[in-house]
């Protein structure tokens, strides 16, 4: 990157401290910037984040998140605010246990600076089973108290809900207390987080459904209710302040679609699986 890139050929505001402890003044300098441009990269001395991202705990396979995040580069005594489209962040894909810290760099004339921001990546990774059967694979298991037959939306089909694909999903007309959709996972789970991905084909998001949890498929306990959804083809994903560990999962009390009354569409859904 060369410094007509950096500044867009516009004079970027430089701020200068007037002596050691002196006052940070802002400024800009046309004639400071085509001088750092001649200089080339010797100009670039140092990288600092003065500000850290608003988000720096994540989810196994999640990637870094830079919102919030403020940079400066040190050129030539002073410092200039960076925007995140002139960075390079390593890892710059999904996140590993083993990532502790995310390395920023800008590069500008042949001469590359970085920082350290601290990460912190939990135990818990989106989760799906990729069915291919209400049994299948086996061990889990899904059921549900309604499905409605929709060709056009794949089938319609209660287990097409956690089957992996965005392009098939679960669609029911009926009475609310049928609405509901279970998986038995095989075994307890830790779970901390549910995602949605809202059918596409009729857009019915549900505009709620509540959480519930059994370790037998009978007894149930009422996790919590989950709404907000909105019809953008995108995962929608809710993270739970504290784990719950169950066998079975459940999402029940289905409420229509505010849309088209007496609807509810889901195309996918994963949970925040402890792993």
């Amino acid at each position: 990157m060369t410094l007509a890139e950096l500044f867009g050929g516009i004079a970027g505001a430089i701020r200068e401290k007037d002596g050691a402890a002196g006052p940070i003044v802002a400024s800009t300098f046309p004639e400071r910037i085509r001088a750092m441009e001649t200089g080339g990269g010797a100009a670039l001395t140092d990288l600092v984040i003065t500000a850290p991202p608003r988000r720096t705990l994540y989810n196994l396979g999640e990637a870094f998140d830079p919102t919030g995040m403020q940079v400066q580069a040190v050129i030539a005594g002073g410092a200039v605010s960076i925007g995140h489209d002139s960075l390079t962040f390593t890892p710059s894909g999904p996140l590993s246990a083993s990532d502790t810290s995310v390395t920023v760099s800008l590069q500008l004339g042949g001469v590359t600076r970085s920082a350290e921001q601290a990460i912190t990546v939990g135990k818990f990774a989106w989760w799906s089973p990729h069915m291919t059967g209400a049994a299948s694979p086996a061990p889990y298991v899904v059921t549900a108290g309604f499905y409605q037959e929709r060709p056009a939306n794949g089938g319609g089909e209660p287990w097409k809900m956690w089957d992996g694909n965005t392009e098939t999903g679960w669609l029911a007309q009926t009475d609310r207390a049928l609405l509901w959709n279970a998986i038995d996972l095989g075994a307890a789970r830790r779970i901390k987080g549910i995602a949605l991905f809202p059918t596409q084909k009729y857009a019915y998001p549900p505009a709620w459904f509540d959480l519930e949890a059994s370790e037998d498929g009978t007894d149930w306990t009422f996790i919590r209710r989950v709404s907000g959804f909105t019809g953008k083809a995108e995962y929608q994903r809710v993270e739970f302040e504290a784990p719950f560990y169950a066998r079975h999962v459940k999402i029940s009390n289905v409420h229509e679609s505010p849309d088209i009354g007496g609807f509810a569409g889901i195309n996918e859904i994963e949970l925040l699986i402890e792993v």
